[in-house]
């Protein structure tokens, strides 16, 4: 191959390789409904509670010395630090689960539309927003009933994705120090506090290691099997 449409072809895979790299989709998905009952404010990490109708809206975010709160975001609401986390026991972004809990007062199932959920991280001594990761369209606008009135009485669980799981890990890894905080906007709400709280999620997932040496201990089960057998019919 000539050097000048070799040296073309292996730019060309470069630029498509690193165009690959940096599609990321960092999102917040909806995984399944939960129930926690009777956990209560006190009890969960409680980030953001909303308390309106028929519509709620209002975020909590740091601004270098303390909480502060915007729209209808109660006092329960705070931020936390990834030291906060780790010390609760969250020790990476895949364990990190943001359950809506949806305690509306009227008759259950009650309506309940969440329209938008914003994980912020802000740096801890300025305050500034260094991350933010909103909630998959798909699953915006979507009715969040409530099923169970109270405080962890019922609730939706909504994961990170692979890429905001690896944005996040980086704070968990060198900022620890910095804080999470949320935003969101809810519709249909008649007079319930809506609350947001994270829980661990951690399900530990074999290592590529530990899947071979699994891998490899059934092989030599079912070789030594297949020999038992044969011995036996010989």
């Amino acid at each position: 191959m000539p050097l000048r449409k070799l040296l073309f072809s292996v730019t060309a895979a470069l630029l498509v390789g690193l165009g690959t790299a940096t599609v990321r989709a960092d999102e917040i998905y909806f995984s399944e409904p939960t129930s926690a009952q009777g956990t209560g404010f006190g009890t969960v990490l409680t980030v953001l509670t909303l308390h309106a109708t028929p519509n709620e809206s209002g975020s909590v975010s740091w601004n270098g010395a303390t909480d502060v709160r915007t729209g209808h975001a109660t006092n329960q609401s705070q931020t936390y630090s990834f030291t906060q986390l780790i010390n609760s026991g969250i020790e990476n972004a895949g364990s990190i689960g943001l359950v809506f809990n949806s305690d509306e007062t009227g008759p259950v199932p009650n309506s309940n539309f969440l329209d938008s959920l914003t994980l912020n991280v802000y740096n801890n001594t300025t305050g500034a927003l260094v991350y933010s990761v909103s909630l998959r369209p798909s699953d915006a606008g979507d009715d969040y009933p409530t099923v169970e009135q109270g405080i962890g009485g019922s609730g939706y669980l909504f994961l990170l994705d692979a890429g905001a799981q690896a944005s996040l890990n980086a704070f968990f890894l060198n900022n620890p120090s910095f804080r999470i905080g949320l935003s969101a906007a809810v519709t249909g709400s008649d007079n319930g506090p809506d609350t947001f709280y994270i829980v661990d999620v951690n399900t530990p997932v074999p290592e590529p290691t530990t899947m071979l040496l699994l891998g490899t201990g059934l092989v030599g089960i079912a070789a030594k099997v297949r020999r038992r057998r044969r011995a036996d019919s010989e």
